[in-house]
């Protein structure tokens, strides 16, 4: 199914369905680009595991949504091969395009986020927040191609005014499910590429 998307121009275009896996440490910026995507493009559907409680639940949901021609946003960490592998499996077998959304913030910035941050649904306090960010820093695997995305777009540390626009414009030009996979707005990385916020 062919949905509307914004063009670089302001104006509508056709677009296939899209599953964005956005990947990011506690505190990058995930659950605000994603509410501002879908607060704006009804067609795109936010499945945050904070929300849901565990992955399983979300890959249901991803599949529900997906099944009645909507495009999902996939709210969490996705810090590794295996957190990502089900719901790229999911949009494969769906024949859905598939990008990584990859985030560059300076952990430093998501320290002072998560000492501010109030009101998650899962994280009662700011101890907790920091406890598990390092976990998931020592952990963290970037997202290459050959996991089965389409593509993968980078985003720089500081975002622009727009993010959601800007997301959604770069995402437009991903190659097609029959396409070769393709980096957008990054580089090809090796096979141990260095996290985002290292280099």
């Amino acid at each position: 199914m062919d949905l509307p998307i914004l063009a670089a121009h302001g104006h509508e275009q056709a677009r296939q369905q899209q599953m964005l896996v956005l990947c990011g440490v506690i505190g990058s910026g995930k659950s605000t680009l994603a509410d501002g995507i879908v607060s704006r493009y009804p067609q795109y559907k936010r499945i945050c595991q904070d929300v849901l409680g565990d992955r399983r639940s979300c890959e249901a949901m991803a599949e529900l949504y997906l099944s009645q021609g909507l495009s999902v946003i996939i709210d969490r960490q996705n810090f590794d091969i295996k957190q990502r592998k089900p719901f790229v499996s999911i949009a494969a077998r769906l024949n859905v395009s598939v990008l990584a959304i990859v985030f560059s913030t300076p952990q430093d910035v998501c320290k002072e986020r998560l000492l501010l941050r109030k009101g998650h649904e899962t994280i009662q306090t700011p101890q907790e927040a920091m406890r598990i960010l390092p976990m998931v820093l020592r952990d963290w695997q970037t997202p290459t191609a050959r996991e089965g995305f389409h593509g993968i777009l980078t985003l720089p540390a500081c975002l622009p005014a727009d993010a959601p626009r800007f997301v959604l414009e770069q995402s437009a030009v991903m190659p097609s499910v029959a396409s070769q996979p393709a980096y957008i707005g990054g580089r090809a990385f090796a096979a141990a590429p260095r996290a985002p916020w290292a280099r």
